[in-house]
């Protein structure tokens, strides 16, 4: 293994501290696609009937200040990059805990039986509503339900949004959490953080030189899902030069200078192409644009809240990181999952319902966040309570601790 990564085992100075605060990060985010989401459908719903690659009307201003929120699966990219290596960079040689086949398995237990539950549930609901909410016959093909079943739907633009409109994300996270230990652990032991970052930055950008197919399937996620990666390594090692160099680097900087740039972007796309921030689904460059910088903002921050955690007491943490660490903030982020994978068809029914009232525009939108919030959350619970609670990792000892970390690792939004 590289030597700058074989100061690995926590001491006094680095003493482990607890990643409970990313639920609440989970929790709080799930919120805020919720609202995007409940926006698009019920406009949708009022003057489009619910043909989705259809632009809103001009008129709907208020949908431009949602495009900020395009940005968040790049930052739960990087969560689980972190997350997931996070065992490995405190054990003691730098190696996936239990092996390969151990951790295949704890991924497989932890993202597919409730996964699938909801995709059963999606597809009778497409089937339930064909032709009016979504595109008719489609879903029902064989090649889009096998991608569907063996998550690689992503391939093909015209099966990733025909289900279940979220679940576009999952495929690409899934395919990551495979190559993490084929791939891109053995490549981190054998070239070290730096090596892997080159390697990682080269490929992610020879992909996007590679064509408008390629760019549909987001190739920056494995840039931003190695820097998660190697935000763990950052923050667990016990070499004295990283030391140093994670106590004396301005974290909190350069997160909010990315996050000020994410805004500069959002303005100058809203004035030289607005009709970018009102289609449906947004082309790559927003995404891009969005997703980048704030995943390596949330890495930086990632970095910075773990130093804080380890040096100082609750009461002196930053507001941000209190809020993300309140119990209730992080209940939310619990159950975050679950609401992923079954919160669009909810939506898609209680919108349609209020928009089938014939109030005026304003009053739908009213009406649809009063009706679609209480029943998206609750029945989301419901839904992990008798499915993927079942599922969550138990045991005890050294690979449980790493199963329990990896839970984290899961799609959000």
């Amino acid at each position: 293994m590289h030597t700058e990564d074989t100061h690995l085992r926590p001491n006094v100075k680095n003493a482990r501290v607890g990643t409970d605060y990313l639920d609440g990060l989970r929790g709080v985010l799930i919120l805020i696609v919720l609202q995007l989401h409940i926006f698009y459908l019920t406009t949708h719903a009022y003057y489009a009937r619910w043909h989705f690659r259809q632009p809103l009307p001009s008129s709907l201003e208020t949908v431009r200040w949602f495009f900020p929120t395009f940005s968040l699966v790049g930052i739960f990219v990087v969560v689980s990059g972190y997350c997931l290596m996070l065992p490995v960079a405190r054990s003691a040689d730098g190696a996936l805990v239990g092996g390969v086949g151990s951790y295949l398995w704890r991924r497989a237990r932890r993202i597919l039986p409730p996964y699938y539950v909801a995709l059963f549930l999606s597809l009778a609901h497409t089937m339930l509503l064909r032709g009016e909410y979504y595109p008719p016959q489609r879903p029902l093909q064989a090649g889009n339900l096998l991608a569907h079943i063996l998550i690689f739907y992503n391939i093909n633009p015209n099966w990733r949004f025909t289900i279940n409109g979220p679940f576009w994300s999952l495929a690409p996270e899934w395919q990551l959490y495979l190559l993490f230990p084929i791939v891109l652990v053995p490549l981190w032991r054998w070239i070290g953080t730096a090596g892997l970052l080159g390697v990682a930055a080269v490929v992610t950008a020879g992909l996007m030189a590679s064509g408008e197919g390629i760019l549909n399937l987001h190739p920056w996620y494995l840039l931003l899902f190695v820097l998660g990666m190697l935000t763990a390594v950052t923050t667990e090692s016990t070499d004295p030069r990283w030391i140093r160099w994670r106590e004396s680097f301005p974290w909190v900087a350069v997160s909010l200078a990315l996050c000020a740039w994410v805004l500069i972007y959002w303005v100058i796309t809203w004035h030289f192409q607005p009709s970018a921030l009102v289609l449906l689904p947004p082309r790559w460059q927003i995404y891009a644009g969005d997703e980048l910088p704030m995943g390596v903002a949330t890495a930086a921050a990632i970095a910075y809240w773990t130093t804080v955690r380890r040096s100082k007491r609750e009461d002196d943490w930053p507001r941000i990181l209190k809020v993300l660490h309140h119990p209730r903030v992080m209940f939310l982020g619990r159950f975050s999952y679950s609401h992923y994978l079954i919160h669009y068809p909810i939506l898609i029914t209680t919108t349609a319902l209020v928009a089938s009232l014939h109030f005026s525009l304003a009053e739908t939108i009213a009406v649809a966040y009063l009706v679609s919030i209480p029943a998206s959350l609750g029945l989301s619970y419901l839904f992990f309570l008798g499915v993927e609670r079942r599922f969550l990792p138990r045991r005890q000892g050294r690979v449980g601790d790493a199963a329990r970390q990896e839970a984290l690792a899961a799609p959000s939004v």
